[in-house]
């Protein structure tokens, strides 16, 4: 499932090889268009299609280097019942795959995954020790109900920041985010929630508190990844961090659940294509489970000018985020 412009860069890179073994290089050029891979709620995998969990997360091993994913984002809800344990039985040995292929992955709790206030079961499963040992893996707070990821890939500094669902935050919860992203100010923050976009790409509660408490509190925070409805949609806000009227930048607000459609999913990933060079982020969705492009939610087509809800290109800054200007506390949305 290869783009073009992999196809286009695997040439480029090999003919520069080719010259550098007859001129002499200082280094190998560097791979700027990678993948990250993107997953949300496979609850339904984990008690009744249990064939698509084991079959995704396999073909997610055997195609990790040959499609260039640098790194794979889950948003939530593993099992259906927090308290089943045959349920995260299943989701334990499908995701031991990419434990023990050491793939670099990030995870969350989702309404399914906790009682109320009680993630216990899954911090047996996903807590730290499943983690810790891994050297991407950061900032544990309360057993992997939250972390962060440092990764750096083609040369761009990454902080993936998790929050598990809670049906009331504490303050603590968003201090700890805020000493995060202040800690990793200078690298791209990319916020992973469960509860965040309705179904309609709007915020919800949840999402608005996020927003207003640590998306703009934050300048080097550039998109947020969420799940829990059912939809595919996206919410883009441009802000002004200096206070001169203008947007200095844009954050990307995804959603992403396809479990309202056959089969709980049917095997759907988001896939985000990063072009460090022409600055742009194209997604799609494919499942390995039936080798298919576009999920059901294509049918709809809703458009706007970055694509299809699925299928879609949008511009991105992959540029080291500046320092917070001077007195800055919290930036503004403009249009």
């Amino acid at each position: 499932m290869k783009r073009f412009s992999k196809r286009l860069a695997a040439c480029l890179t090999a003919i520069v090889l080719i010259a550098c073994s007859f001129a002499g290089c200082a280094s190998e050029p560097v791979d700027d268009v990678f993948t990250v891979l993107w997953t949300s709620d496979p609850q339904w995998y984990s008690f009744k299609y249990q064939e698509i969990i084991a079959h995704q997360n396999e073909w997610v091993v055997e195609n990790f280097e040959e499609q260039d994913i640098r790194y794979i984002a889950h948003t939530g809800d593993f099992v259906n019942l927090p308290h089943e344990q045959a349920e995260w039985t299943v989701m334990d040995e499908a995701y031991k795959l990419w434990d023990e292929a050491a793939l670099p992955y990030g995870v969350l709790a989702g309404n399914h995954d906790v009682d109320g206030s009680d993630h216990s079961d899954y911090s047996n499963y996903f807590g730290e020790d499943r983690f810790n040992e891994r050297s991407w893996y950061c900032d544990s707070y309360e057993d992997n109900f939250g972390h962060c990821d440092l990764m750096d890939i083609a040369g761009v500094p990454f902080v993936f920041v998790y929050l598990g669902y809670n049906e009331e935050y504490k303050d603590a919860d968003y201090e700890w985010l805020n000493t995060v992203l202040d800690k990793y100010s200078d690298r791209i923050a990319i916020l992973c929630f469960h509860d965040y976009l309705s179904a309609a790409g709007e915020r919800t509660t949840s999402g608005n508190k996020f927003f207003q408490k640590n998306v703009l509190t934050h300048p080097n925070v550039r998109m947020v990844l969420c799940g829990h409805n059912y939809s595919a949609d996206r919410k883009i806000d441009h802000i002004d961090d200096d206070g001169d009227g203008e947007a200095d930048r844009t954050v990307y607000q995804l959603i992403a659940n396809y479990q309202s459609t056959l089969k709980g999913g049917n095997g759907f990933m988001r896939f985000m294509e990063f072009d460090i060079t022409n600055g742009t982020i194209h997604s799609t969705t494919y499942s390995p489970y039936i080798d298919r492009y576009g999920s059901d939610y294509e049918t709809k087509n809703d458009t706007d000018e970055y694509g299809t809800r699925d299928d879609f290109t949008i511009p991105f800054d992959f540029s080291v985020p500046s320092a917070k200007p001077e007195g800055f506390e919290k930036g503004q949305v403009v249009e």
